[in-house]
């Protein structure tokens, strides 16, 4: 059923979690920031579109390895033809980026093996900005992307790997230990 934005800040609300912020002042400025990005996307919603997939979450196997997923949205376009949502918090990415993201391609082979449709619009919605951008996948692109998977897991399986430092370090475990842990 239709929301009205007074509903949607009621909603958010409820659900807002008041833990885990530096200080009181944290709190307050991220609960405002967050009313001011429901706005924004609310009036910026597409009222026609309907979504048929919300939080959708798919199960497949790649080289014996369950993989697992949950799609933001998915919106109907045309037949099986499915648009696939991925809203990201942060920085906004590039169209270039958004043309190699490997999240969206291994959404796209979820959508297709496990819920049986046919993502032929994948798009990131960058919140914070109100930013749509929109790319798709060849058959070449997914396959590409199972070989790559495939070679992770061997790797992994054969205990062929090297830890990498990034921005991931900060809620690794064994960050004070590692010598590799990015230090912030």
């Amino acid at each position: 059923k239709e929301v009205s934005l007074e509903e949607l800040y009621k909603i958010y609300e409820e659900k807002w979690e008041p833990l885990g912020y530096l200080d009181e002042t944290h709190r307050k400025e991220r609960y405002i920031d967050g009313k001011k990005l429901l706005k924004k996307y609310y009036k910026s919603l597409d009222r026609t579109k309907k979504p048929i997939g919300l939080e959708k979450s798919f199960n497949i196997q790649i080289n014996g390895i369950r993989f697992y997923g949950r799609i933001d949205r998915i919106d109907s376009l045309q037949g099986k033809e499915v648009e696939i949502i991925d809203y990201k918090t942060g920085k906004t990415k590039t169209q270039k980026e958004v043309d190699r993201d490997k999240q969206v391609t291994l959404y796209a082979l979820g959508t297709r093996e496990a819920l049986g449709l046919n993502p032929t619009k994948l798009t990131l919605y960058f919140v914070e900005e109100g930013i749509k951008l929109s790319t798709t996948r060849t058959e070449e692109d997914i396959q590409k992307a199972i070989v790559e998977v495939k070679e992770v897991i061997e790797n992994i399986k054969e205990g062929n790997f090297e830890p990498s430092s990034g921005f991931l370090c900060r809620w690794c475990d064994y960050k004070n230990i590692c010598p590799f842990a990015h230090k912030m």
